[in-house]
């Protein structure tokens, strides 16, 4: 299993201090399936949706973000090629989608969880002039969700 970590802080496959929400089961098996952490997919789709499966992101750049991790239709091809809006529309396939292209993004760049959080938001990493990535306000978002559960 590969280890991520977020400064000194080490982020493992657990629940605990996690505030339940109505889908904290669903999380927890589809980030141990993935095998990401719990925390990242739980602070993922908090930021995506606030927890709402229902939510939809209309021509999000290239296509609608839908459900409760707004992942696209294209990017859910990358990892199952029979994707499809329906597909997504459920929780449980919307989350093992999302959680399975954090693990790409993380496998992408070497467990970087910067770089992984900036591309599943993204879908690649890039950086300004001044080495900050393009949307640096993503990932802060999302490092804050991981500590408010640590």
């Amino acid at each position: 299993m590969k280890v991520i970590t977020l400064g000194l802080t080490l982020l493992v496959l657990t629940t605990a201090n996690v505030q339940a929400t109505k889908f904290t089961d669903e999380i927890a098996k589809a980030a141990f399936e993935a095998q990401i952490p719990f925390q990242l997919l739980y602070a993922v789709c908090k930021v995506e949706s606030n927890h709402n499966p229902k939510a939809l992101n209309r021509d999000d750049g290239v296509g609608d973000s839908i459900g409760f991790c707004q992942i696209k239709v294209a990017t859910a091809k990358l990892v199952d090629k029979t994707a499809t809006r329906e597909k997504l529309l459920n929780v449980d396939y919307n989350l093992k989608m999302s959680a399975l292209y954090l693990r790409y993004q993380l496998d992408r760049y070497e467990s970087d969880l910067r770089k992984a959080v900036c591309a599943y938001n993204a879908g690649s990493y890039r950086e300004k002039s001044n080495g900050k990535a393009v949307n640096e306000i993503y990932y802060i978002k999302v490092k804050h969700q991981i500590f408010t559960i640590l």
